[in-house]
């Protein structure tokens, strides 16, 4: 990345700057489409609602998901929210219907 691309995200706890040039990087963001879409996480985000979560996984499994997230035109960590979102939501209705319709044994 080019010493535009880190001045965009200086700021930011080391952390944060890496997660951003990681991004930049999988994606081919220029400095300017860096400094969008941080701007615009940083317009949508409160501290009171976001979390950040530290998740340790092999190579292999990152090249898998970004190359999902790829076929879906999606960058990883949108595409890790919905895949996420969509399970949370399918084991709920699960438990739900499990409930409400107790087996019969």
């Amino acid at each position: 990345m080019s010493f535009q691309h880190h001045m965009e995200v200086a700021s930011l706890p080391e952390h944060e700057q890496e997660m951003w040039l990681d991004k930049a990087e999988s994606l081919g963001w220029s400095r300017n489409q860096l400094r969008n879409h941080v701007k615009e996480a940083l317009r949508n985000a409160t501290p009171a609602t976001v979390m950040q979560v530290l998740l340790s996984i092999p190579c292999e499994q990152l090249q898998q998901w970004e190359a999902a997230a790829r076929r879906v035109e999606q960058d990883l960590s949108d595409w890790m929210r919905n895949s996420l979102n969509s399970a949370a939501r399918d084991i709920c209705a699960e438990v739900h219907n499990a409930i409400a319709k107790p087996s019969q044994d």
